[in-house]
């Protein structure tokens, strides 16, 4: 994210959406200041960052955002071929292609195109793509395709949650297991790639110190509920 241009899409995205209680020369301001002198020291050398935001600041996933509503619409409408059900996360984005994959590719290079230094790496499959903590897929019955989901782990995830031998509450154990199947069931098209993970992570967290019996019960409940 070039700096001069944060602000001026943000001065523009003030202006196209008028608040008469906002101090919008204010917040500018501010966010020149914050932008523009983040200095920082690492080995005894001092360091001013002249491109992108800090890490960690509030501001910087709007910033990010509307630093990308040029891109979404041109993505959407620009090229020749409209991809469909086209979304992005921040710097993550998944759409359907009706074209061929030599059409994908001039569409690729036309996003490399839309703003300086924003470079997408492209990712494609005919039958299933990772999307964030996802596995998106074709699945194939009586005929009929359809888009289902299962759990993606990436291969640095080694699943190291809380140890049970830590010294929490005892319901803080209970919510991590349960946050954590309760999204496999909601990412989990099939029970059968709910099991698959939740198989996964147990064995990973009965060496930790969790009984298997409360796994155990927490799958079936969670998935049957």
């Amino acid at each position: 994210m070039n700096i001069d241009r944060t602000i001026a899409v943000i001065r523009n995205a003030f202006e196209q959406n008028p608040d008469p209680k906002r101090p919008d020369n204010e917040l500018l301001e501010l966010l020149e200041i914050a932008l523009k002198n983040n200095d920082f020291s690492f080995c005894n050398k001092f360091f001013l960052q002249i491109f992108g935001t800090a890490m960690g600041k509030t501001f910087a996933p709007n910033c990010a955002n509307i630093y990308l509503i040029e891109f979404d619409h041109k993505a959407r409408t620009g090229f020749h071929i409209t991809p469909e059900d086209f979304f992005r996360f921040l710097d993550d984005v998944f759409f359907l292609w009706p074209g061929t994959v030599d059409e994908l590719k001039q569409y690729e290079q036309f996003l490399n195109s839309l703003i300086p230094d924003i470079n997408i790496t492209l990712n494609y499959s005919d039958r299933e793509i990772n999307f964030l903590d996802t596995i998106i897929f074709k699945h194939t019955e009586n005929d009929i395709t359809t888009l289902q989901t299962r759990v993606y782990f990436k291969e640095t995830d080694t699943h190291q949650l809380l140890h049970h031998s830590s010294f929490h509450p005892k319901h803080t154990f209970r919510g991590i297991l349960k946050s954590q199947v309760l999204r496999f069931k909601r990412l989990s098209s099939f029970k059968s790639d709910y099991d698959q993970v939740c198989h996964i992570l147990f064995n990973s967290l009965k060496n930790r110190g969790y009984n298997r019996r409360k796994l155990r019960k927490a799958k079936l409940d969670i998935w049957s509920n």
